[in-house]
């Protein structure tokens, strides 16, 4: 079956996965007690705008290089593709990169300008490190994919130690050179483990691809990725309008505790997007794998939102004092990866029939919809109520996608059962803002697990057939590798 395909191989790369998380999980308490809430918010708006100037560079050509990629089985035309895709970006980069230092020179020379190099040098990074780690998606290089991951984490994480060791944790370099470090780092194994894709392989001609085509599939996306951006950040930029930078900080940091969901949630886009696009290359009625997909992963999801909600409490105890805070913002935060992750199964429509304009029509929708609810409850509720309208954003825009992409490609998904999961998440959410973890909390988590195995009973004995046959696999390749020791040592003797 091609789930237990996928499954397969989400399995794979489970100790890259855990790896990030352990360090996620110990590094992120530490930088939070360390650093202060002011610093720490600005980095997260220089992340923020850094990553909206490289999606309006991109021209949406990095997911137009992942949908045209199995299009031809062809290597030099998947070249062709990688320069295309990743030759205008670049173009486009350099120039803003010499209108900005222009701006600065002209306007206040002298000022500024390490911190306007630095970001120079962040934009032309991440958008070869974007098209560089699809590469490896494409190429399904799992395992070097969760070591570049947790590389950059590592990397990041020892070097913010190190520089509030030596500098102090007052300033903004201290979170900024480790990211840059590592960020280069992993574009430099990115190039060295895909070289002879990259550097030696022959281009085909320039007729092989439809440039029209290519910018008019990518150009809607780039459009929808910039109004998603905004859609992201327009809580933290209603905190800082309606409050401060430091509550900012305080707000980023609850953020980062969604990070034990990214990696989740990475690990499956990594995987699903193009099997599902590949499957629909070979089978394109056959809609089986979608449905299973949107199973498992609405069970995946739920549970661990679950447990993460009823333990909110220790995790805030590990942000330190000044974020304490973000205990009454993590719970509705959580509809964010929730929503994301499973609505990645439902809009795979829109990514398979190449409509592309329909992201931009959510985008849109959800966009406007979840600033309208910022204005009007940030300034009455603060942080908390940037939160709450980001959550029940993120529901509308899972809602808003799998309505669009059901026009264009017709599939059965149980969103009455989705629905009345959602709604109870959201009632758990609502109390545990109020509440401190107790004995009840647990026999509400033991309801709500209980709760997503019985409306999804089919999805979770999947998940644990799959779950046991992959350790099944690791058992037997541990034997088989002992075998292998012993026969070796064996031959060694004689």
């Amino acid at each position: 079956m091609q789930s237990s395909k996928l499954t397969h191989q989400i399995l794979s790369l489970a100790g890259g996965t855990l790896l990030s998380l352990l360090i996620s999980a110990v590094t992120t308490p530490m930088i939070t007690r360390m650093v202060a809430p002011t610093v720490y918010g600005e980095y997260s708006l220089f992340n923020t705008w850094c990553a909206l100037v490289v999606m309006l560079c991109s021209l949406g050509l990095d997911q137009t290089f992942l949908r045209y990629f199995y299009t031809s089985p062809e290597v030099t035309v998947q070249r062709r593709f990688l320069r295309f895709c990743l030759g205008i970006p670049l173009i486009l980069t350099a120039l803003c990169a010499l209108l900005l230092l222009v701006y600065q020179w002209m306007e206040t020379p002298g000022r500024n300008m390490w911190l306007v190099l630095n970001f120079i040098l962040f934009l032309v990074l991440q958008t070869v490190n974007r098209v560089g780690m699809l590469v490896l998606r494409l190429k399904y290089r799992t395992h070097l994919y969760a070591g570049l991951t947790v590389l950059r984490k590592a990397v990041y994480a020892a070097g913010v130690l190190l520089g509030v060791f030596l500098f102090g944790a007052d300033s903004l370099p201290v979170l900024l050179i480790p990211a840059l470090a590592a960020l280069g780092l992993c574009v430099m194994a990115e190039l060295f483990a895909e070289r002879k894709f990259w550097f030696r392989t022959r281009l085909a001609d320039r007729s092989a691809l439809n440039a029209a085509e290519l910018l008019g599939y990518g150009l809607p996306l780039m459009a929808a990725s910039v109004v998603f951006l905004v859609f992201q950040a327009t809580d933290r930029f209603c905190v800082q309008y309606f409050e401060n930078l430091g509550q900012v900080g305080v707000y980023s940091s609850a953020q980062s505790i969604m990070g034990l969901f990214s990696v989740i949630t990475s690990t499956f886009q990594t995987l699903w997007i193009p099997r599902a696009i590949q499957h629909f290359e070979k089978d394109p009625s056959d809609r089986r794998l979608y449905r299973e997909v949107n199973e498992m992963m609405t069970v995946i999801m739920f549970s661990f939102g679950f447990i993460v909600l009823i333990c909110t409490d220790g995790l805030v105890l590990c942000l330190g004092e000044n974020y304490r805070q973000a205990a009454s913002v993590i719970p509705f935060l959580l509809l964010v990866p929730v929503m994301n992750t499973v609505s990645e199964t439902t809009v795979i429509g829109l990514a398979v029939t190449k409509h592309s304009a329909g992201h931009l029509k959510v985008m849109c929708g959800a966009a406007i919809a979840n600033f309208l609810v910022n204005i009007l409850l940030t300034p009455v509720m603060g942080i908390q109520g940037a939160a709450l309208s980001t959550g029940l954003s993120y529901v509308l825009y899972f809602f808003l996608r799998t309505w669009t992409a059901g026009g264009c490609f017709r599939v059965v998904y149980p969103l009455k059962r989705f629905s009345f999961l959602t709604i109870w998440f959201c009632l758990m959410c609502w109390y545990q803002i109020g509440h401190s973890f107790s004995v009840l909390s647990l026999i509400l988590l033991g309801t709500s697990l209980v709760l997503v195995g019985s409306l999804y009973p089919g999805a979770v004995q999947k998940l644990w057939s799959l779950a046991a046959a992959g350790l099944e696999e690791i058992r037997c390749s541990r034997l088989r590798s002992d075998s292998h020791h012993r026969q070796r040592g064996d031959s060694g003797s004689m």
